[in-house]
């Protein structure tokens, strides 16, 4: 899988991307800044659904526009009022390093929390880590 990555580490710039061109769309700052790089899943956007969000966890420094080759390892599902949005958590391919999934979740939890401040109107939730099964459940829902 590989994530175009619309924000990075430590900053609180998301430039947002047409799913399909990967051409810029927009750019804008949020509340706080992001605990990991940010993206989406390039082609799981087809058929007129949303990509799929997710948070990739690396020691390799990144810029805002790279595309990185990812394989996921756990996920969650954000509830935004009566819209569940999945959020992949991924590592790079190629990179050994150790994660614990908990502490990811924990850290992207408090970041959206303070980002959703902004709009009030909006309650938001957060599934249990819901793990590999339902990553292989997802992509093979993508490739048919």
């Amino acid at each position: 899988m590989k994530i175009k990555i619309e924000a990075v580490k430590d900053n609180n710039l998301r430039v947002r991307y047409d799913e399909s061109s990967l051409v810029e769309k927009s750019r804008h700052n949020l509340r706080a800044s992001y605990p990991y790089e940010y993206g989406f899943i390039i082609g799981s956007g087809e058929n007129g659904l949303d990509a799929l969000d997710c948070f990739l966890v690396s020691n390799t420094t990144f810029k805002i526009g790279d595309v990185v080759e990812c394989e996921p390892f756990n996920m969650f599902i954000l509830n935004e009022n009566e819209e569940k949005d999945i959020k992949l958590l991924a590592k790079r391919k190629d990179e050994i390093i150790e994660i614990n999934s908990y502490e990811v979740k924990m850290k992207i939890e408090s970041f959206l929390v303070e980002v959703f401040k902004e709009w009030p109107d909006v309650i938001i939730s957060f599934s249990e880590l819901l793990g590999l099964e339902h990553i292989n459940l997802i992509v093979k829902e993508i490739k048919t």
